[in-house]
């Protein structure tokens, strides 16, 4: 406590977060002088865990207004500054250790921090960083506004119009936005329901609309969100400080909807007034990628890398100035399998903060297309990966193919865990080494989670081992495993999986031609709905050389082909299976899908060669976006 009195007092108000509290206040509680708690009906440990940690808590009644119970909450408070958080916050060492040295300013009057809000837990998942006031002098003029997101900037104008409000350049991290916090559906609907309130006493107040438009776009009601976005944009003011939010928050809904004209329009205008807004660059490239305008998408990207500070004002998805927009600029080279440019912008992208599993893979996937050399690749890859732990290392080169890598680092490791066994088993079984794959498999123990797995393929190791000798079906060996129809399929689907020749040809020679034919159609359905289409297309040609052409054959591996660049032949198997199926409304689907594509295709080639040719933008955005509505299961990206 400060000698002369508090100078910084933290003020909450809670309710059940007994999850939360704890971390909250064991981040901040060696830079504040006291901390001041309004409980407004916690029915968990919640008061008692913030008591346990130096709080004062006081008990006070919900009712359903955010800035009543704000401003109940700072009428304790003895310090010179105000520093309110939230339970789902906390504050990062470095934040903490300069909050003394704000509150040393006398000239300033309020502080602004970047909140920076996580999507998820994993420290490397997508986070979007904001701006918000949190810090202020211990004036009692100073009160909170607004029912919901209360604000206490215009208060403290209002009081004093020639009050410094300055950014501290400071973080504080918020997890309400996490996807996987249990309360975050809970506190949406509470909410929404207190917004719409708002709303119906005041239907022209353009924050209510925006900040329930934004509530109910998080509870994944998209046209609720639009609904109240366009009247937010209608009635706010050019002055408003969230606008260059809306811009971008309105976008992100018409994005999810596929409404992309729209989306593109707003953008457009959001640039003109925010040209120094990174975000609307990004998702104009969001946006012409989607529409496979790969040139547009391109220069919107690039854009984005112009960008080294952002505006502290802007809402902002973290990584659209470097390592997300470089992704993209990888993927459209390498849609234009110009390889070596591609795996270029992904060592930019993780050298600038893609740290993710996900964007590892994406960097050895575009390697294993100029390294033909495994050893080289592989000292590539720990060379710009050496951020990753030796399990995820192990599995990257599993997935690009670099099975004798992965066999050769699991001989020189000392002990092991069951995962890399069972890693290593199926290195073998790819090598077709299936004694070596049983013998991986013998070493993780029957309790273990991925004992069962290990069962299975010890079963496919055995049959494939004995596959030329044996007589067709073994029954003995896979008693447990084959219970259904189904589970022996499946089990054909594997073993192809990990040798298709053999495996097609054991099955050619022991079962009748209908039979075998009924068997790779089937099969093939599997491969198709699993995304193995290269298998897929094998099988169903199969069945077509033993004259077994049944109506979703013909549709299934007329959206192989079509998509494989055959597409005239395409659009004639998916007529074929409308015309030999009439009845069936998923053949006439598929064919007006792909026609629609085959349509957007001309129109993408037309906007490459007359890049302002509007009436073919606005074709190719509204043929897109009926294609989306459409619905039914996707097969293709």
């Amino acid at each position: 406590m400060n000698s002369e009195g508090p100078l910084i007092s933290l003020c909450m108000i809670v309710k059940n977060e007994e999850k939360n509290i704890s971390r909250c206040l064991k981040s901040v509680t060696h830079y504040v002088d006291e901390i001041l708690i309004l409980d407004t009906g916690s029915m968990d440990k919640t008061p008692a865990l913030a008591q346990q940690l130096g709080a004062e808590v006081y008990y006070g009644t919900w009712e359903n207004d955010f800035s009543k119970a704000r401003n109940e909450s700072i009428k304790h408070a003895r310090g010179e500054w105000i520093l309110f958080l939230d339970a789902d916050e906390e504050i990062p060492e470095e934040t903490g250790r300069i909050l003394r040295g704000l509150a040393q300013e006398q000239e300033v009057e309020a502080y602004t921090f970047s909140i920076l809000n996580f999507t998820t837990k994993d420290k490397d998942s997508q986070k979007q960083i904001g701006i918000n006031l949190r810090m202020f002098k211990n004036n009692p003029l100073y009160t909170f506004e607004g029912k919901v997101h209360e604000q206490i900037k215009s208060s403290i104008l209002k009081a004093n119009s020639v009050a410094k409000i300055v950014h501290s350049g400071l973080t504080i991290i918020h997890y309400g936005y996490c996807t996987d916090n249990i309360n975050r559906k809970e506190k949406n609907l509470r909410n929404i329901r207190m917004l719409e309130e708002a709303v119906t006493e005041n239907p022209m107040d353009d924050f209510s609309h925006y900040n329930l438009a934004v509530s109910y776009y998080v509870s994944g009601q998209l046209e609720m969100a639009k609904k109240h976005f366009q009247p937010a944009k209608q009635l706010v003011s050019p002055k408003a400080k969230y606008l260059p939010a809306l811009f971008r928050n309105f976008t992100v809904c018409l994005f999810d909807l596929v409404h992309y004209e729209e989306a593109l329009n707003l953008l457009n205008e959001g640039l003109s007034y925010y040209p120094d807004y990174p975000d609307l660059y990004y998702l104009k490239g969001q946006i012409f990628t989607a529409l496979k305008l790969y040139p547009y998408a391109q220069q919107c990207f690039e854009n984005c890398l112009k960008f080294t500070n952002i505006n502290p004002e802007y809402i902002s998805t973290c990584g659209v100035e470097n390592f997300l927009s470089l992704e993209y600029l990888a993927d459209i080279h390498a849609y234009r399998q110009n390889w070596p440019q591609a795996l270029e912008y992904q060592v930019l992208a993780v050298s600038t903060g893609a740290k993710s599993y996900t964007s590892a893979q994406r960097l050895a996937l575009f390697a294993g297309k100029i390294y033909k050399n495994n050893s080289n690749m592989y000292s590539f890859l720990q060379e710009n990966l050496p951020h990753l732990r030796k399990q995820e290392m192990l599995n990257i080169l599993f997935i690009t193919g670099c099975y004798d890598l992965v066999l050769q680092e699991l001989e020189e490791m000392g002990e092991k865990n069951p995962k890399e066994f069972l890693l290593g088993a199926k290195a073998q079984m790819h090598l077709k080494d299936w004694a070596g794959a049983q013998r991986y498999l013998q070493l993780i123990p029957n309790e273990n989670t991925d004992y069962q797995e290990a069962q299975v393929l010890g079963s496919i190791c055995r049959y494939l081992q004995s596959m030329d000798a044996s007589p067709w079906p073994l029954i003995t060996d896979f008693s447990d495993f084959l219970q259904v129809p189904n589970d022996y399929l499946n089990l054909i689907y594997q073993l192809m999986l990990y040798d298709s020749e053999r495996t097609l040809t054991f099955n050619k020679n022991n079962l009748e031609a209908a039979n075998f034919a009924l068997l790779c159609s089937t099969v093939g359905k599997i491969a198709f709905n699993s995304g193995n289409l290269d298998l897929a297309k094998n099988l169903f040609l199969e069945t077509f050389s033993f004259n077994y052409r049944s109506p979703d054959i013909y549709r299934m591996l007329g959206e192989i082909l079509f998509h494989s660049g055959e597409k005239k032949e395409g659009l004639y198997l998916i007529r074929q299976a409308a015309y030999k199926e009439p009845n069936n409304p998923e053949n006439y689907i598929s064919l007006l899908k792909h026609f629609v594509d085959y349509f957007t295709e001309q129109l993408r080639g037309i906007l490459n060669i007359y890049p302002h040719l509007s009436l073919a933008m606005h074709h190719l955005c509204a043929l897109t976006t009926f294609r989306a509505n459409l619905g039914g299961k996707e097969e293709f990206s």
